[in-house]
């Protein structure tokens, strides 16, 4: 049941604004810009393989549609059915799924998908927040410093959904955020 397995992760439904197709197995996360506008969506079927090019969007695990074309996308942030604008610190993740660590916890948090970085960097600064990167516990994750003002670095080979939330909230302390 793909409501069990949300929530195995960590992802409790009734705080998001999704679809989910218990016949099929595939949830759709709704993507919105900062007005709340509806601007795209994220499929995600656990079933599937993770990386396989050769596959259709219905055939991968995750399948990301932003309105606009490559240069053109608008900016696209999943995590804002939880923002609370009276907190200093937003947690700018990778995926869906580390952004519900941070939100499960109290905080916000913004899942970026499929963004140009530098225009994403010039949202962030019309908004009064410091926004602090969550970087995987890889090379790639890294990459998502170039748009934050600060970076938080997930041990190695680990995503902030590989930890506990003892786990999370040491590294935050460690990093002076609480």
């Amino acid at each position: 049941m793909i409501i069990d397995h949300l929530i195995s992760r960590r992802l409790y439904p009734e705080h998001y604004k999704c679809y989910i197709d218990e016949e099929s197995c595939i949830t759709t996360f709704f993507i919105f810009n900062l007005s709340g506008q509806i601007i795209g969506y994220q499929t995600y079927n656990p079933g599937m393989p993770k990386f396989r090019t050769n596959l259709t969007p219905r055939e991968q695990r995750y399948f990301t549609y932003i309105s606009g074309k490559n240069d053109t996308r608008m900016n696209a942030f999943w995590g804002l059915e939880r923002y609370d604008y009276t907190k200093k610190n937003v947690f700018i993740t990778e995926g869906i799924f580390d952004a519900c660590i941070f939100h499960n916890l109290g905080y916000n948090a913004f899942a970026v998908l499929a963004n140009n970085p530098k225009k994403l960097k010039t949202v962030f600064k019309t908004m009064n927040h410091k926004f602090i990167g969550v970087a995987d516990g890889d090379k790639a994750g890294l990459k998502i410093a170039n748009i934050t003002d600060e970076i938080i670095q997930m041990p190695s080979g680990r995503d902030a959904n590989d930890l506990t939330d003892i786990e999370i909230e040491e590294i935050l302390k460690i990093n002076n955020y609480i």
